[in-house]
C-alpha cells in the first residue's frame, strides 16, 4: 500500500483512466452533497489564509490484466467513485463556462479538458479519464461531450451537472479554479497480492454516504473475483435484481433480510444483514488478497438469491401475473404483515418448482391472511 496526500488536480493529471468496477453502486450524490462541496471550494478559493480542504481518499489498484505499454494506465477504483464523478461534473461545467464566456482563469479550455477530463490523443472509451459503472457510464460520457441524454439516463448526474452550471454563473471563476486546486485527497494505491481490498473498503465505508446492505453484499461477492467472472455474475444475476427493485430500492435490503430469514431460520436486524450474509456465505480465501477459492460456489449462492428476488417482487409489490394469486397477495399486503414474506418465499419457490399446485398456494395464502388478520384483531405480537 502506498498513501500520499496530493492536490486532486495533480492526481488527475497524466494518461490514466479510473474505472469504476461493475459491482460498485450507482452514482448517488445528491444536490446537498454538491452544495457542501461548492461552499468548501468558494471558501478556500476566496481566502488564501484558509488551509487546503481535505476532500477524502481515493483508493484504487491496477487490474490483473497487463497494461498496454505507452498507453493509458487503467486503474480500478475501490473507494472514492462518488467524489471523482462529482468533481468531473464540476470540472466539465467549469470548462464549458470559461469557454462560453471567454474568461481567462489561467488555463485555456482545451488544455483544461485534455489534462483533467480526457486522455489527449485517445479514441473511444479510452479517451475519458473516468468510466463509471454500467448504468451511469453513458450519461457521464454524454455530459462530458455535451450531447443529448440517453433514454434511461442517470438523473442525479444530470441534475448535479446542471447545479454546477447554474452556480458558476454567479461567481468569480478564478476563485472556483483556485479553490479546486486547493482540494487535497489521500492518494491510496493498493498493492495487488499484498493488500486486501475488501477489508480496506469496509473500514472506509463509515464515511460519506452509507452504502445499503445490498450494496455491501454486492461488493463482498464480486470484489475479489476475476474480471470475467465479475462481468458474468453482474450481467446474469445482479443487474436483473437491481432492475427488480429499481422503483423501490429500499425493498432490496428487506428482501435480503427475508431471504436470510428463510435460509437461516433467524431474523437478522436490517442493519446487520450484510454481517449475517457473510456468516451464511463465507468466502474461502486462498491467501490474504481475498481471492475466492471456488467462485462457482459463490455463483451458486447468488443464482439462488436472484431466483428468490424474482419470487419476492411477485409477492411483495406484487408483480404476480396470475389474477387469483395476485388478489390473494394484495389482500395480505393490505393487512400489513410483511413478517410473513420469508415463509411465502418458501411457498413460492415450491410452487415455481412444481412441488405444489396453484390451488394449494391459494389455500395457503388465504390461511395466512386469516391468521395475520386475527392476530391483528387480538393485538398479539
Amino acid at each position: 500500500m502506498r498513501a500520499t496526500v496530493t492536490p486532486i488536480l495533480n492526481f488527475l493529471d497524466g494518461a490514466q483512466q479510473f474505472v469504476i468496477p461493475i459491482y460498485q453502486r450507482m452514482y448517488s450524490w445528491k444536490k446537498g452533497h454538491c452544495q457542501r462541496l461548492w461552499e468548501d471550494i468558494l471558501r478556500i478559493g476566496g481566502h488564501s489564509e484558509v488551509r487546503p480542504h481535505f476532500f477524502g481518499s481515493i483508493v484504487y489498484m491496477e487490474p490483473e490484466e497487463p497494461q498496454n505499454l505507452g498507453g493509458v494506465r487503467k486503474l480500478l477504483v475501490i473507494d472514492g467513485q462518488q467524489r471523482l464523478a462529482t468533481l468531473s461534473l464540476l470540472l466539465s461545467a467549469l470548462c464549458r463556462t470559461i469557454e462560453k464566456k471567454k474568461i481567462d482563469i489561467g488555463i485555456e479550455p482545451k488544455a483544461f479538458s485534455n489534462i483533467y477530463l480526457f486522455n489527449h490523443g485517445q479514441e473511444g472509451e479510452m479517451r475519458y479519464k473516468q468510466l463509471l459503472s454500467q448504468r451511469d457510464r453513458e450519461t457521464m460520457i454524454r455530459l462530458l461531450d455535451d450531447r443529448k441524454m440517453p433514454a434511461n439516463y442517470s438523473s442525479l448526474l444530470e441534475e448535479n451537472y446542471q447545479f454546477f452550471l447554474s452556480a458558476l454563473k454567479r461567481v468569480d471563476l478564478t476563485i472556483v479554479y483556485r479553490g479546486i486546486k486547493r482540494l487535497n485527497i489521500v492518494d491510496l494505491m493498493l498493492t495487488r497480492g499484498e493488500d486486501n481490498p475488501q477489508l480496506i473498503f469496509e473500514s472506509l465505508n463509515s464515511a460519506g454516504l452509507p452504502l445499503s446492505q445490498a450494496d455491501l453484499i454486492s461488493n463482498y461477492v464480486l470484489m475479489g473475483q476475476e474480471i470475467n467472472f465479475q462481468t458474468k455474475f453482474y450481467d446474469d444475476y445482479w443487474f436483473p435484481m437491481e432492475e427488480y427493485f429499481r422503483e423501490e430500492p429500499k425493498l432490496f435490503d428487506k428482501f435480503m433480510r427475508d431471504y436470510l430469514t428463510l435460509k437461516t431460520e433467524r431474523i437478522p436486524p436490517i442493519k446487520k444483514v450484510y454481517d449475517k450474509f457473510k456468516d451464511h456465505a463465507p468466502l474461502k480465501f486462498k491467501d490474504y488478497t481475498s481471492l475466492v477459492e471456488d467462485p462457482k460456489e459463490m455463483e451458486k449462492t447468488v443464482k439462488d438469491i436472484s431466483a428468490h428476488a424474482e419470487y419476492y417482487v411477485n409477492i411483495a409489490i406484487p408483480l404476480e401475473e396470475d389474477p387469483k394469486l395476485q388478489k390473494c397477495l394484495k389482500d395480505i399486503q393490505e393487512v400489513g404483515y410483511a413478517v410473513v414474506y420469508p415463509f411465502l418465499l418458501g411457498v413460492y419457490a415450491d410452487y415455481t418448482k412444481n412441488r405444489i399446485e396453484k390451488e394449494d398456494v391459494i389455500r395457503i395464502l388465504r390461511m395466512v391472511e386469516s391468521y395475520v388478520f386475527r392476530r391483528s384483531i387480538c393485538n398479539l405480537p
